[in-house]
């Protein structure tokens, strides 16, 4: 089960690279332990957005969707795995 939110969280991310290595939520900092997948979505030729996915999995065990926006500079959590 997993929980997505509608209007996704920004968060603070800590990069290695262009990759996120750790996640501040709710004042709480979660070191990613592995991605275990990436894909972007890059619709800018049409007006839309230009994102890169990550799905990681943190030390305490949580798994989540972040993503970067790439025009904004920006990251948010879209959603977590129960």
């Amino acid at each position: 089960m997993s929980k997505l939110w509608r209007e996704p969280t920004p968060i603070r991310v800590e990069v290695n690279g262009e990759q996120p290595a750790v996640l501040h939520l709710n004042g709480q900092r979660h070191r990613v332990q592995h991605i275990e997948t990436r894909w972007r979505v890059d619709e800018r030729w049409r007006g839309g957005p230009a994102r890169d996915y990550f799905l990681v999995v943190t030390e305490r065990g949580m798994w989540g969707i972040v993503y970067h926006d790439l025009v904004r500079q920006v990251w948010f959590l879209q959603g977590v795995y129960d």
